[in-house]
């Protein structure tokens, strides 16, 4: 088992230096603190995947102030981690297909990261995980049971 918070907070400051670098904020906030079954560093790769492509999402746009925000939510049944940026949007249709092999919204993309994401949630940590666009950029929602 691995706290949630604990590693969101670390791949945040894994990645501080290079989001500063290119002017985007990013904000953490919570209202619960998870404990996950699971392997701690597979969960940091599947996050890591993400807010590198919505840095690169923001950059590609040239989005004046370039922003991601991460929430730790919860409801009666789920632990749950939104994931949202201000980069443009997921521009694939539909837009699950974003999670298949070899689709990137990259002009460059390989279409691994965002696969590997959804095969890490789903198969090894049995979470879901699901894309959308809001506002003025992609929102990603990792979401698991509770266990009671």
């Amino acid at each position: 088992s691995f706290d949630l918070k604990e590693q969101v907070l670390k791949c945040v400051d894994f990645l501080e230096h290079s989001l500063t670098h290119h002017e985007i904020t990013l904000n953490v906030t919570h209202t619960c603190t998870p404990t996950i079954k699971g392997d701690e560093k597979q969960f940091f790769q599947a996050l890591l995947n993400i807010l590198l492509n919505a840095k690169d999402a923001i950059i590609a746009n040239n989005t004046p102030q370039g922003s991601i925000a991460i929430a730790l939510l919860e409801d009666e049944k789920n632990w749950m981690l939104r994931i949202c940026d201000n980069g443009g949007g997921i521009t694939i249709t539909p837009i699950h297909k974003v999670f298949d092999l070899y689709e990137s919204n990259k002009n460059d993309g390989t279409g691994l990261g965002l696969f590997i994401s959804k095969s890490i949630v789903e198969n090894k940590l049995g979470g879901k995980i699901t894309a959308s666009n809001e506002k003025e950029g992609a929102c990603f929602e990792i979401s698991f049971g509770k266990s009671f």
